[in-house]
């Protein structure tokens, strides 16, 4: 009898464990997904701050604001290049050993 109470003050304990699984499964799930969403995510802020340099120097100003415009948008053109060109790299080399990298282009983000 003793050994029946036992069995079940064990099973009474773990039995939250089990649904715990669940919801750690569904976490790892959404980790991976907003992962496998940041290159866009970062692509699209490069897009953004370049075009506030653009606007920024459209819209004129002093020499000093213009100055600013044109480093923002050197910054984001660089910015840009550097990421599409990692991102070519890394298919590249994923094409020339074999290994999977995607399916393509990440998803653009949408609202």
């Amino acid at each position: 009898m003793k050994n029946f109470v036992k069995f079940g003050i064990a099973t009474v304990s773990i039995t939250p464990l089990l649904a715990l699984a669940n919801v750690i499964d569904t976490t790892v799930t959404n980790l991976q997904t907003a992962i496998t969403n940041i290159p866009a995510l970062v692509i699209g802020l490069a897009v953004i701050y370049f075009l506030i340099g653009v606007w920024q120097y459209a819209s004129g100003g002093d020499e000093k604001t213009r100055g600013d415009a044109k480093i923002k948008i050197v910054y984001g053109l660089i910015a840009l290049f550097v990421m599409v060109a990692v991102w070519g790299l890394i298919a590249e080399i994923g094409s020339i050993t074999g290994v999977s990298t995607g399916t393509g282009a990440p998803a653009y983000p949408s609202i």
